[in-house]
């Protein structure tokens, strides 16, 4: 997840010390209130090196929000500071309320003191004593949740440096958080989707609030355990009207959460996208750039029907490969949109577009056309809202974008024989609830051609940001 730490300061200045909450004397005394709320949302996550200040202003936003109509909304909170704060400038650093290497845990209500002395309260240990990355970490503090801040429907959060169905770590496939009080070692989706059926808790949504989370082994893995996923599949930013526009739908139709959904993509279509728009260069300001971004929420019950067709795509792909059609797959996949041109995550829907317009054959371009209106379908059935923004151009302006002129969803376009990531750690990959689904890795194992190795033809999102913490905590 990237921050805009600079523009925000400007605009928040001091009052971005006003940020944080209310809990029980030392977070184990009995709950407060344990009348059961229309919703809570359960914020969980790390500052993660560079995170912490927009995590900050976030809770200031979320206080506002739930303060909107009809206030079906509560929200507990769980996140760990980040180790040292080495990421901030002196300034930055005076504009924090939370001290370094500290996990805080507290429930949001608006008679909270929000002062810096009164922050303090509501330390629950320190972040080296809780591993966000660890099973039992997250089952204690959802049980936690449910004791103080209980709730008819739950809301997960995981927030800080998302990395998608990554497997540069090892073979848990970490997904999101990767916390620098621990090595920067990340929560898992297996992780996620274990702790939440241990404690027998079905979630409404699960919000990633993350980088690279759009991808679709991401929503199959957590897909049992929730009604509803919103995600990124670019590389995104720390924009925190996307949790506080969903409360204010929430709290607008608490009783129907698709026309929530649909209105909380209204209020965050223009800041999404014109967030994106004018990026200033880390090492030269007057440096403009531009990026792509999306973000959807998706029906966890439809995700199966997108799986179906992937297996088809599969099984396609790896029967034309033993055929004359193996250079024509090999161009088609240096053709498919990447969400970030230095990970292996394309686009879905992008695929078989890439592949029409490669394929010479009669009889399997006749399957490709199929193939690409039953994957439409599954994704439009699966998808409820979907913001697309198209800011980034190529040198003859067009923007850049999938030849289906949009975004589906993510799904990773390993080589076996090339992408080392995958040599290492492909048991996981093959274990996962996507593969047993698709028998997607029946392609990476075949597939010759790495969408990495720096012949892409791709018109991939060209990320002008460093992917630091991806790199291996070991």
């Amino acid at each position: 997840m990237k921050t805009f730490f600079h523009s925000v300061l400007i605009g928040i200045s001091v009052t971005l010390a006003m940020s944080i909450v209310s809990c029980t004397k030392d977070n184990t005394d009995e709950p407060v209130n344990t009348t059961p709320a229309k919703y809570t949302i359960m914020f969980y996550g790390s500052g993660g090196g560079n995170v912490d200040g927009m995590l900050e202003f976030g809770i200031e936003e979320y206080l506002k929000a739930m303060n909107v109509g009809n206030k079906d909304v509560r929200f507990a909170v769980q996140w760990n500071m980040s180790k040292t704060g080495e990421a901030y400038s002196d300034y930055e650093k005076k504009q924090l309320v939370g001290e370094w290497g500290k996990c805080y845990r507290y429930e949001l209500t608006d008679k909270t003191d929000l002062t810096k002395e009164g922050y303090k309260k509501y330390i629950y240990k320190n972040a080296s004593e809780v591993p966000m990355y660890k099973q039992s970490t997250l089952v204690e503090y959802i049980n936690w949740v449910k004791k103080n801040v209980p709730a008819e429907n739950y809301i997960f959060v995981p927030t800080d440096h998302g990395g998608g169905f990554d497997l540069d770590h090892e073979t848990l496939t970490k997904a999101i958080i990767y916390d620098d009080n621990h090595n920067l070692k990340g929560l898992s989706c297996k992780t996620v989707k274990a702790a939440f059926q241990e404690t027998n808790t079905h979630l409404k949504a699960i919000v990633w609030f993350g980088c690279l989370m759009g991808q679709i082994e991401v929503l199959t893995e957590t897909a049992p355990i929730c009604d509803y996923q919103f995600a990124s599949s670019h590389v995104s930013r720390t924009i925190m009207q996307v949790v506080s526009y969903l409360i204010e739908g929430i709290n607008t139709y608490p009783d129907d959460f698709e026309k929530a959904a649909k209105l909380h993509k209204e209020k965050l279509e223009d800041i999404y996208v014109q967030c994106f728009q004018n990026i200033p260069d880390e090492k030269d300001a007057s440096i403009l750039h531009q990026e792509n971004c999306d973000f959807s929420c998706w029906r966890s019950n439809k995700i199966a029907g997108i799986n179906a067709e992937v297996k088809k795509l599969a099984s396609f792909l790896v029967k034309n490969y033993k055929t004359d059609e193996k250079d024509n797959i090999d161009m088609a996949t240096h053709q498919v949109y990447l969400f970030e041109k230095d990970n292996a995550y394309a686009d879905l829907l992008d695929i078989p577009y890439a592949l029409r317009k490669n394929i010479k054959g009669e009889a399997a371009l006749k399957e490709v056309d199929e193939l690409i209106k039953s994957l439409t379908k599954a994704i439009d059935d699966a998808r409820i809202t979907a913001i697309v923004g198209a800011n980034r151009t190529d040198a003859g302006g067009v923007c850049i974008l999938p030849e289906h002129h949009a975004y589906s969803i993510g799904i990773s376009m390993y080589s076996k024989e090339l992408d080392k990531s995958y040599k290492d750690y492909g048991a996981s990959y093959t274990s996962s609830a996507f593969n047993a689904a698709t028998q997607w890795s029946r392609w990476i194992d075949v597939n010759q051609t790495s969408v990495m190795d720096g012949k892409n033809l791709n018109p991939c999102n060209d990320s002008i940001w460093e992917l630091y913490w991806l790199v291996d905590p070991e």
